[in-house]
């Protein structure tokens, strides 16, 4: 999230570049602009500025420096958004009866933006983020909906593990990512895209959790056939490996670039051991819950999946 921040901060330096004449106040104008969603879909805000505020709403998770892998500020969070999309469904839709009119609304959300879309590099950016709160709401919704239920009580164990382990995995992927990117004007897209994929692939995990705990799916659906003799750890040093500065990638940098490289390497090789251990808190707290056994061929999917994400921050 940070990195992302830093990305729309930087959006703004240059938007503010273009004015030279009363520069502060231009800046002061500007920053206070992009917290409204309407100032990144103009065309959109002026078909319908309504939906535009809706969106909003679910678009200013995590955007004050709230700590977005706590469980209490996502709930809270999803509480109101799923108040503010009931009411816009039930103004659109008046009398109407049916259902999960939030995620019906949601999904109108959808449709809106992905309607004359902005291809520009800043445009495709806020749509990812746009797009990974709406996956966010789906995903603490699936949770609570498992928490809400009386054998899924305990599961706020897992939830809290994972967002341990999130926030690190966010991390490394991002800042791997970012450094393969380095100096290249598509790093920020491709970061968002990486951090929508990572929730996207938690938000797969849940929905299929909150079937078995309604007794829709049974325990191997939560389970694949992993051949793969490549670990977690293993990963993630594969990638650390990929991303260590060489000779051959230092004479792309001068020396300036080169020692912010280094710094965000560095910042990223410190957070190796707590990423693996988070890993296997996590994984620990599935297999005690759920009834896994990970030494065998059958193993917890997500144990495949995260480890691809991983890999995924290593690529060229």
């Amino acid at each position: 999230m940070k990195k992302l921040l830093f990305i729309f901060s930087l959006a703004l330096t240059l938007c503010a570049c273009g004015t030279k004449s009363n520069e502060n106040a231009a800046t002061s104008v500007e920053r206070s602009a992009s917290d409204s969603l309407g100032f990144w879909w103009k065309h959109h805000d002026s078909v319908n500025h309504a939906l535009v505020l809706t969106a909003e709403s679910i678009w200013q998770f995590g955007r004050h420096d709230e700590d977005i892998y706590d469980w209490n500020y996502q709930l809270d969070w999803f509480n109101v958004c799923q108040q503010v999309l009931i009411d816009a469904y039930d103004s659109i839709h008046p009398g109407t009866r049916t259902k999960d009119k939030d995620l019906l609304m949601l999904e109108e959300l959808v449709q809106f933006f992905e309607t004359d879309p902005d291809y520009s590099t800043m445009g495709m950016i806020i749509a990812y983020d746009l797009d990974d709160n709406f996956v966010m709401y789906k995903s603490v919704r699936n949770t609570k909906a498992i928490l809400d239920t009386r054998k899924g009580r305990s599961f706020i164990k897992e939830v809290n593990a994972w967002n341990d382990f999130h926030r690190l995995l966010n991390k490394f992927c991002l800042n791997m990512l970012y450094l393969g990117w380095f100096g290249g004007s598509g790093a920020g897209l491709a970061c968002t895209a990486l951090a929508g994929n990572i929730s996207n692939r938690r938000l797969e995990d849940v929905e299929r959790l909150n079937k078995f705990y309604h007794n829709e799916l049974p325990l191997s659906s939560l389970l694949c056939t992993d051949t793969s003799n490549v670990q977690f750890e293993n990963a993630v040093d594969t990638v650390l490996e990929i991303r260590k500065m060489t000779p051959e990638i230092r004479e792309w940098y001068t020396d300036y670039q080169a020692e912010n490289y280094e710094s965000e390497y560095n910042e990223t090789i410190a957070c190796r051991d707590s990423l693996i251990e988070t890993y296997h808190n996590w994984i620990s707290v599935r297999e005690a819950l759920l009834g896994f056994d990970n030494t065998s061929a059958h193993k917890d999917t997500m144990t495949a999946v995260v480890r691809e994400l991983v890999l995924i921050s290593g690529e060229e």
